[in-house]
């Protein structure tokens, strides 16, 4: 029996293998004129790309208990509009993440 005070995973390690899977794929995705957009530094674009990369795992895997949880930080949700706007950029990532099945 494991103590309470003892950390459990919160994800599966199928999970973890394809929320990284899911970051290696946004790397790929060309943020500057984004960036620039919303003022974001280059740790600002990298939080971006890893929360939208975890964010695109629980939405694949139809995991809506623990989509409803993602919550940017205000700076990633001002980077996240800009990126909206830039819908050429915006589809590129969506087609990538989410094998071109729906939009985050």
């Amino acid at each position: 029996m494991s103590d309470a005070h003892d950390p459990q995973p919160v994800l599966s390690e199928a999970a973890c293998v394809l929320a990284r899977a899911k970051h290696g794929l946004i790397q790929m995705v060309d943020l500057d004129r984004v960036a620039e957009a919303a003022n974001a530094t280059k740790d600002g674009v990298a939080d971006y790309k890893m929360f939208m990369a975890i964010f695109a795992m629980f939405v694949e895997r139809k995991d809506s208990a623990y989509a409803s949880l993602c919550k940017p930080s205000p700076s990633m949700d001002e980077m996240w509009h800009a990126h909206l706007l830039d819908t050429k950029s915006y589809n590129e990532m969506n087609a990538l993440l989410l094998n071109g099945d729906g939009f985050l």
